[in-house]
């Protein structure tokens, strides 16, 4: 059974600030190597909670796990190529497949073409139109992951002349939020899933932020249906819960470079948060993306949630 890692590598970026420092060395005579990292929440392969966009939205810790995990189906739009728009009518023509309560992988091959660390990936890549937003909506989907930049505005935000678009002209988030429709913002290896439906993981860090940087994964429809998924209405609305009200949904442990496996049949991709750069030997001396000392939450293949009594409110048990 093949592993695919759907998460772009952290490494320093034109858009986004990755600031690793060695804080104690095994050179210096400190018991233990560590590493710390600044680096923006919504850099690279990542997830966005509503409190992102929405002022009174759910921030991460308080949202439930499986949010972003659960019987996903990928899309095909590679025909798209440069300036594609992501419309209704290509959404019903190539996402036959989808199902409500599905986690909706957009495809569009856009980081094959361009490379992310590029101006032409944000200024000259696909996006989603309204649409193709409102379709995804009317089909139920529970969650919408792509490998291009998923709003049209975003290119007149990465060089001079820049401006600073609207909130509505944030189209997907405009849509998506207020529909109880969470995002998974810059994939990449889709190509390697090759299958229509898989299984999906995509697991953010435990913090009251309205994103975080996340791994994901998928794999073949062989898997029983998933359970506990929740109409839109009762998945991201109503009344901000406390982190610790959702934290018994969430078994927090230390993560390392080692890729989840997925038992069943098939191909498995599954996305776990991101690493940093394997080694940034040219900022800091060979940086091992296992000294980071990060800490992320894991799951089974199969959702939780029944850890505690206690879930966020508007959440079904």
């Amino acid at each position: 059974m093949a592993i695919v890692d759907l998460s772009f590598p952290i490494r320093p970026h034109f858009r986004w600030k990755v600031a690793p420092e060695r804080v104690a060395t095994h050179a210096n005579g400190d018991p233990l190597q560590s590493t710390v990292v600044t680096i923006s929440c919504h850099a690279y392969t990542h997830v966005d909670a509503p409190l992102h966009f929405l002022p009174d939205g759910r921030d991460m810790a308080a949202m439930p796990v499986d949010q972003w995990m659960g019987e996903a189906s990928v899309v095909d739009l590679c025909h798209l190529g440069a300036n594609g728009e992501v419309t209704a009518e290509q959404l019903e023509r190539h996402g036959a497949h989808v199902r409500r309560g599905d986690i909706v992988l957009l495809r569009t091959d856009w980081p094959r073409r361009t490379s992310v660390d590029t101006a032409r990936f944000w200024h000259d890549g696909p996006f989603t139109g309204k649409t193709g937003c409102d379709w995804l909506v009317a089909r139920g989907a529970k969650a919408v992951g792509y490998d291009y930049p998923p709003d049209h505005c975003i290119r007149e935000t990465i060089a001079p002349p820049r401006r600073r678009p609207g909130r509505e002209e944030y189209t997907t988030h405009a849509i998506f939020f207020p529909a109880g429709i969470t995002v998974i913002e810059y994939l990449t290896n889709l190509d390697r899933i090759g299958a229509a439906r898989c299984r999906f993981v995509a697991l953010p860090l435990c913090s009251g932020r309205g994103g975080r940087i996340a791994r994901a994964g998928h794999r073949h429809h062989g898997l029983a249906p998933v359970r506990n998924s929740r109409p839109a209405e009762q998945r991201v609305r109503g009344p901000a819960a406390s982190p610790r009200a959702a934290s018994g949904a969430r078994i927090g442990v230390g993560w390392s470079r080692r890729r989840l496996v997925a038992d069943g049949h098939g191909r498995a991709a599954i996305p776990l948060p991101a690493e940093t750069h394997r080694r940034t030997a040219q900022h800091l001396p060979a940086v091992q993306g296992d000294e980071l000392g990060r800490s992320a939450r894991a799951t089974r293949s199969r959702p939780v949630g029944r850890a505690s009594s206690e879930r966020p409110r508007g959440a079904r048990p």
